[in-house]
């Protein structure tokens, strides 16, 4: 692919043909002066070759939730996400942050900071909201991925943030953060057969897991 670097030289080349038709009697003698004076206008204009690469880009989605923001300090999951950073030197990178909704804050950028907000922006989780606002940065060039820094505690949008993602071909990996809080239940299993007959009994075997002994209510 050829660029110039002032391609606005180009231009003048506009006015050549204007030399020739002003002086017909003399064009003959005059075709190598304009072509001379066409190369030399083409040399100013610097012309480039330039290789298209495919760009590799990732981009942070931060959890910002209650879960979080009241049991990890921010420089830890700077560290975490610096780490990353320095060990892919030909990545661009950008972050994302969200809880209840979601916000840039840090451009796709060679020159990332691995900022880790403290802008209240809710309570819950809303993985959905943060998808969406990464997948309208994505250019259809290059290699994009998103890196998803949270607990696994997603209360809202874990479905459709799945699946928008999946249906532009963009993966998500996890980069796991936080700690413990204690009293709170977790389900870490949920096996069930995969087919099974019309009207007949079957069984599902959940696993939950407490830090301490507490009560819980399954809806299903």
């Amino acid at each position: 692919m050829m660029q110039f670097s002032h391609p606005f030289i180009l231009l003048i080349l506009l006015v050549l043909p204007l030399i020739l038709l002003a002086s017909p009697h003399h064009k003959r003698s005059l075709i190598p002066r304009v072509l001379t004076m066409a190369l030399i206008l083409f040399s100013l204009a610097g012309p480039q070759i330039s290789h298209r690469i495919a760009e590799h880009r990732a981009i942070f989605l931060i959890d910002r939730s209650a879960s979080i923001t009241e049991t990890t300090d921010p420089g830890s999951i700077h560290d975490q996400i610096s780490a990353i950073v320095r060990a892919n030197p030909s990545y661009t990178f950008g972050s994302i942050s969200f809880a209840d909704r979601a916000e840039v804050s840090e451009p796709l950028s060679y020159r990332f900071a691995s900022i880790v907000t403290s802008d209240d922006l809710g309570t819950g989780t809303d993985l959905a909201a943060a998808v969406d606002l990464a997948l309208a940065e994505v250019h259809r060039d290059g290699d994009t991925q998103l890196v998803l820094v949270s607990d696994g505690r997603i209360t809202d949008g874990l479905d459709r943030a799945v699946a928008a993602a999946q249906g532009v071909g963009v993966p998500i990996c996890v980069l796991p953060t936080g700690r413990e809080i204690t009293g709170d239940l977790r389900m870490t299993g949920l096996d069930a057969p995969a087919v099974t007959g019309l009207n007949r009994p079957f069984t599902i075997k959940a696993t939950i897991v407490s830090a301490v002994d507490t009560e819980a209510t399954l809806a299903v």
